[in-house]
């Protein structure tokens, strides 16, 4: 399937170029808190916001979205991070 704009111009291509600063985090212990993960990231750039989803007693889900400054930076975490042990719970990190 191909995705076309008005003109009937196919871009596909532009979806697969596109920078993304967002990636997602699953699998985190439910010890792991907002600032941690923040800590950890932060070594790969700047970030400019983490998001702990949480159920309806506030407690954690396991699962962050985090926003870098960055689209490069959000690369690298992926990169350096996907499968890494945090706070003893492999994570996976993508996009």
């Amino acid at each position: 399937m191909q995705i076309c704009d008005k003109n009937g111009k196919n871009r596909d291509d532009a979806l697969y170029s596109m920078k993304l600063n967002n990636i997602y985090v699953k699998n985190s212990a439910e010890s792991t808190t907002d600032e941690g993960l923040k800590d950890i990231f932060t070594e790969h750039g700047a970030i400019t916001s983490v998001v702990m989803m949480r159920d309806a007693d506030e407690k954690s889900i396991c699962f962050e979205f985090m926003d870098f400054e960055k689209a490069e930076n959000a690369d690298e975490a992926v990169k350096t991070l996907n499968g890494k042990e945090i706070d003893g719970e492999e994570c996976y990190v993508g996009k």
